[in-house]
Parts: structure tokens; sequence; C-alpha cells
């Protein structure tokens, strides 16, 4: 099985590798392609298996790439006419297609595609639905994809099944003896800022703590209290706050913490983080990973092996 993840940051990572990790686990074999610079590092901590393809590669070397390793099922992750104007219609016939449609501004996608010069799409894939989507992106999919099932609910990294790194000393001294807020996020350094800002203006209001910022940039400079680290996740229950943008998979690790975790809306040219920031607390935490696989198992079961 093979899941496309493309994208620049870690969202994509995160979302197949929890869907890798419960595969593995039922001992079915899967590979992640990705473009995210943060591929290698995700894959040493994960344990998942990771094929970095750049972006400026992507268009031109990802269908070929495919072909030649014949997977029995293929997992489009979030754009369903491909990232970079690659002719994804070519995969037709290869083999199932499931396409993992989370809310996207796909109006936005489909222009942008348009500078490609190429919109193809795979006509009898599956769609997944992740989350609720809008009304356009829902009449994409009813109209050209053959069959769509809904989760529950998010789709969430299982943290708590690999062996995590070990926390920095002074970090997990703070979580220990201090209120810490926490501001978890992978996007642009304004970004970053603008959160850390918020938690330190919580901070004023109740005189006291300490801030922690979970950024590979900022922690490669040195800035003081800053660090690389994944899973961030597994800091949440010893945190006081918790700072993010409304990604999928801010969202989706939020549910559990909803009483002390602020999620941020930030522009996209895709992703409707807008729509999502209002959606922390519907989550519940658990139940999607395991009903995307039980939807996944019997097309690549139906689907026999090469050679």
């Amino acid at each position: 099985m093979i899941f496309l993840a493309p994208g620049s940051g870690l969202g994509h990572l995160v979302r197949t590798g929890a869907l890798a990790l419960e595969l593995a686990r039922q001992e079915i074999p899967s590979l992640i392609i990705s473009s995210s610079p943060w591929a290698q590092g995700f894959a040493r901590i994960s344990g998942c298996r990771v094929v970095k393809v750049p972006a400026p590669h992507w268009q031109t070397g990802i269908v070929p790439l495919v072909q030649r390793m014949q997977p029995r099922l293929l997992v489009l992750d979030s754009f369903p006419l491909g990232f970079r104007g690659e002719p994804v219609a070519c995969w037709s016939g290869l083999c199932p297609v499931v396409y993992l449609a989370r809310r996207l501004r796909f109006a936005g996608y489909r222009h942008a595609l348009k500078g490609f010069g190429n919109s193809s799409f795979i006509t009898d894939m599956t769609t997944l639905v992740i989350e609720p989507l809008a009304d356009d992106h829902q009449a994409w999919i009813d109209e050209h994809t053959a069959e769509r099932f809904y989760l529950a609910n998010r789709i969430c990294f299982p943290w708590s099944t690999i062996q995590v790194p070990e926390v920095p000393a002074v970090l997990a001294q703070d979580l220990e003896r201090n209120r810490v807020y926490l501001v978890v996020h992978s996007g642009p350094e304004a970004e970053v800022r603008c959160l850390m800002e918020l938690a330190r203006q919580d901070m004023s209001s109740a005189a006291c703590g300490r801030l922690a910022v979970i950024n590979p940039i900022l922690a490669g400079r040195n800035e003081p209290g800053c660090y690389d680290y994944f899973p961030a996740a597994s800091l949440f229950s010893r945190a006081y706050k918790i700072y993010t943008g409304a990604g999928y998979n801010a969202v989706a690790e939020g549910g559990a913490y909803a009483g002390k975790y602020s999620a941020t809306p930030f522009s996209r040219h895709y992703d409707d983080q807008q729509w999502r920031a209002g959606e922390v607390s519907r989550n519940h935490y658990e139940f999607g990973r395991g009903q995307a696989v039980d939807i996944f198992k019997p097309l690549f079961n139906g689907f026999p092996a090469w050679g």
C-alpha cells in the first residue's frame, strides 16, 4: 500500500503516518511518499517507511515511480487532482485508489492547478471523507468518485505506540515544576511569533508561567525556550496551556485537551483553517484511525499482489 503525502510541512506525514502505523499493527505493509523536508526525520522517529520526492520533481517523477512500485492500494492524501499537475489519470486501472478528503478551499485548489496545465482525475476512485467538507468540494466528490465513506472522527497520530524521544532536560524540568505555556507550530516564523505573543499575553495576565516553543527552525537557532521535538502531542498532558494553528492534525490532537487548547487559524492557499478552528471540542481523539483502516482492508485484500 502506498500513501502519497505531498506538502511542505508535517501535516500530511503525520496523518498518513497514523494510518501506516495502524496498518503495521495489523501486519499490512505500507510506504509513504512525501515532498516534505521533514520526511526523513519523521521516518526515523515514527518507524514508518518514507520515500522523499522533492516538490520540484513531483510533477514529472511521481507517476512513473508509483507505476514501477505496482501497489495493491494507492491512497491520495488531500489532493484528488494531483499536487503539481501530475497526470493522475495514468493510475486508472493500476490498483484501487482512495482519496483522503479533508476540508479544502476547493475552488482555489482547482484554480491553482490550471497553472500547472493539468487537472485529470481517476474516475473510479473511492473517497474517504476525513472531516466535513465545503459544499463545492462535497458536490465534486459526489459527482466524480465511485464510492464514498465518512469517518466518525478525525485521524489522530498514535504517539503512545512508538518509542518517543527523550524530552530535553530543561523542558522536562519546566513541565514538572512550572505552568508551561506551550506553543507548537512548524509553520512560518511569523505565525510562530503570533502564537508566542498570545501565550505571553496569557502569562502576563496570570502573572506566572514559562513559555516553551516546539519549532525546529527556532530551535536550530538556539533561541531560548525553543525545542525541536516530535511528537509534541506527548507533552500536552503536562502543559498548562497549548497554542497551535488550526491545521487538521493540530485540531485532531486538541480534542482531548479542549479546556486548555487554543487553535488559531492561519491563511493557507488550500487548507480552510478558519472553519476548522471552531472544531477542537468536537473531537473524541480515538475513532478515526481504526475506522479508516477497516475501509482500506477490503480494497487492499481484494487486489492481487504482483509477481
